[in-house]
C-alpha cells in the first residue's frame, strides 16, 4: 500500500511539473505574438562616438513628439585627404530617436561619410572621411536619418546643405 501511495505522489509531482512547463510554453507564445520579444539589435556605432553633449554647446530643450534637435558642423575642415575633420555631429539626449548621418558630394552624389547609428546622448567630434578627397572645397548634402527605436526603421530624414573643405 505504501508503494502505491509513493507511486501516486510521483505521478502527481510529474503531472504538476508538466502542467507548469505547459503554462510557461503558452505564456512564451503569447508574449512573442504580442511583441514582447522584439529582436532588437544594438545600434551600430562607428568612428569616434562619445557619450554626452558636444563640447561648447548648451543644453537643448527636450524634443517633443516628432521633433528632433540637430547638431552638426555645416563647414567641416579636413587638414588633408587622410586626416580627421571637425564634423561635430551630435544627437542630444533630448532627442527620442537614434540617428545616422551620410554626407554625399553634390556634383557626383558620391557618399564620402557615414556615421553609423548614433543613439541619443552621443556625439562624434572628429572623424575621417571614407573617401580620400583632393584639396579643395566641396558642396555636399548631409542626410540625417532618424530611426524609430521600437520598429528599427527610418522614421524620417532631414537634408542639410554643407561644405566640406580639404
Amino acid at each position: 500500500m505504501e508503494n502505491l501511495n509513493l507511486e501516486w505522489h510521483k505521478r502527481k509531482i510529474a503531472a504538476a511539473v508538466l502542467l507548469f512547463l505547459l503554462l510557461i510554453g503558452i505564456a512564451l507564445i503569447i508574449c512573442r505574438q504580442k511583441g514582447f520579444f522584439n529582436q532588437y539589435e544594438e545600434p551600430q556605432v562607428i568612428g569616434n562616438l562619445k557619450e554626452g553633449q558636444l563640447p561648447g554647446t548648451e543644453a537643448l530643450k527636450e524634443a517633443e513628439d516628432d521633433q528632433v534637435r540637430i547638431q552638426m558642423n555645416a563647414e567641416p575642415i579636413f587638414a588633408d585627404g587622410k586626416s580627421g575633420g571637425n564634423l561635430y555631429i551630435g544627437n542630444p539626449d533630448t532627442n527620442l530617436y537614434d540617428m545616422e548621418v551620410k554626407i554625399a558630394l553634390d556634383d557626383t552624389d558620391e557618399t564620402v561619410y557615414e556615421s553609423g547609428r548614433i543613439p541619443p546622448g552621443y556625439y562624434i567630434e572628429n572623424d575621417k572621411l571614407q573617401t580620400v578627397l583632393h584639396a579643395g572645397t566641396y558642396p555636399a548634402t548631409s542626410s540625417i536619418v532618424y530611426y524609430d527605436g521600437e520598429n528599427i526603421r527610418a522614421s524620417y530624414s532631414v537634408n542639410l546643405k554643407i561644405t566640406v573643405q580639404n
